[in-house]
């Protein structure tokens, strides 16, 4: 079976959007360790295309409510420590006279722990993006106001390019 021109689009608007979403993401700083941006793909199914990408991305664009369970509890440690890790973050402690990093050798487990356990009680409690006041980066809005006309044009050029040709084989079939 010969692929329609709605595939044909489809497959376009699908590398469009996720390039574009790549790009709104990153510039909006949600790229510390690289997960997100390679984690954006697309299928298409019966004439429909789906969107994929890392479970947060919805958190990070929409923003997140406190959490309610501790499922994947070990799951999500293990992707916050290693988000702390990329972005350099290191445990300190509290003096009288200020603040200093806790040292690196003796208590570097117990001080990334207690790190750790900060972040993830502070998530579950506020939820997470605190510089979009806990609401999102909202990026993928801005790839949707971005691309609409783009798509419009795109998807109805490709339908009616496809009902003219459905109309041109009728005459083959008679």
């Amino acid at each position: 079976m010969e692929e329609t021109e709605l595939n044909k689009a489809l497959n376009s608007v699908g590398e469009l959007i996720k390039e574009k979403i790549r790009r709104n993401a990153k510039a909006e700083g949600f790229n510390a360790t690289g997960k997100l941006y390679d984690s954006w793909r697309y299928d298409i199914i019966e004439k429909e295309l789906k969107i994929y990408a890392e479970k947060y991305a919805g958190a990070l664009a929409k923003g997140s409510s406190p959490s309610r369970s501790n499922s994947d509890w070990e799951g999500k440690n293990r992707r916050l420590e290693e988000w702390i890790r990329a972005k350099g973050i290191r445990p300190y402690r509290k003096l009288k006279n200020g603040y200093k990093f806790a040292k690196m050798s003796t208590d570097r487990r117990s001080a990334y722990k207690s790190m750790l356990y900060s972040i993830s009680k502070s998530i579950s409690e506020k939820g997470i993006v605190k510089r979009f006041n806990y609401k999102g980066g909202k990026f993928i809005e801005l790839t949707i106001q971005q691309t609409k006309t783009q798509i419009d044009n795109m998807l109805s050029e490709a339908y009616r390019k496809d009902i003219v040709n459905q109309l041109n084989n009728i005459g083959k079939w008679v």
